[in-house]
């Protein structure tokens, strides 16, 4: 997918926030933020990932679709992060919209 959102969600810690932005060649980097403070990466864990497609294009003047968004994926499955790894390979049950 090129662009969009991608965040991994914690159920042992709620406020723990994992999240990165889906680059135009479909790559992204995680950053945490948990009570104000940001790092790279992800904390070793289990997460359930959602992913937000990119907005699609519009023309411009065109007040409807500007308003649209595409709604969130929840992929089906879990995903475990370990201190070892440098690259998670994510794959989405459907193709997402195109912008």
């Amino acid at each position: 997918m090129k662009g969009g959102f991608i965040q991994f969600n914690s159920d042992a810690d709620p406020l723990l926030r994992v999240m990165g932005d889906i680059k135009p060649d479909g790559t992204f980097a995680l950053r945490t933020v948990k009570e104000n403070e940001q790092a790279a990466g992800a904390p070793r864990g289990e997460y359930q990932v959602v992913v937000t497609p990119p907005r699609p294009a519009y023309a411009p003047g065109d007040v409807a679709a500007a308003q649209k968004s595409v709604p969130p994926i929840t992929l089906p499955r879990a995903y475990q992060i370990d201190r070892q790894e440098t690259a998670l390979k994510i794959e989405l049950p459907e193709a997402p919209p195109n912008p």
